[in-house]
């Protein structure tokens, strides 16, 4: 909530894209569900991603600002992207003194939820836009099929740049499951996995 309401005090709202590019831990799984609630949609970047990708795809996807923290912030120092969108930090205090409350429910079915960039294998990355429908009718379709319950546990180890990280973050939680989130460390490590 805190996350939607700094981003909505912003001027972020439906229409809008925000771009994130964060380590796996709670920020990014918070950022995800606090976009979602802004009204915006979320384009994800790994941090993996060189710097000239990860300022690529927030310039093609007219991102109004990026979410990441101050660790990962310096792929967007080029004064041609810094100049044309704000820099959110998850670890600075805009995020840490925004409201609690849950926001205004802000998007529409038919509003955009995410954009997730194909690999570029086969020339300049490309945007994949779905809409809120879409993506609730999958996650429903899931957790009927796979028979979710709130007794059931997800481990999320897809990367956010994947689509089943939709599923991960949001279809399991609909279905009141729990998410776990391994972090990057863990998802390198097989005993610890």
């Amino acid at each position: 909530n805190r996350i939607a309401n700094a981003l909505i005090a912003r001027g972020v709202g439906p229409g809008d894209y925000v771009a994130f590019r964060l380590e796996r831990d709670l920020d990014l799984v918070a950022t995800m569900i606090g976009v979602a609630k802004s009204g915006a949609a979320y384009v994800p970047i790994d941090p993996s991603y060189p710097h000239d990708r990860a300022r690529f795809m927030v310039t093609d996807a007219n991102a109004k600002c990026v979410v990441t923290s101050s660790k990962l912030d310096r792929a967007f120092d080029d004064p041609s992207v810094a100049g044309a969108v704000a820099i959110v930090n998850v670890d600075d205090a805009e995020i840490e003194s925004a409201p609690a409350h849950r926001p205004p429910h802000r998007a529409r079915a038919t509003d955009v939820c995410y954009t997730i960039f194909t690999s570029g294998s086969t020339g300049t990355p490309k945007g994949v836009v779905l809409t809120h429908r879409a993506v609730v009718n999958t996650l429903e379709w899931v957790n009927a099929t796979m028979k979710v319950t709130p007794a059931d546990r997800l481990l999320f180890v897809t990367s956010p740049s994947f689509d089943l990280s939709v599923y991960d973050v949001f279809g399991a939680r609909g279905a009141g499951a729990s998410v776990e989130s391994a972090e990057t460390e863990t998802l390198r490590e097989p005993t610890l996995l």
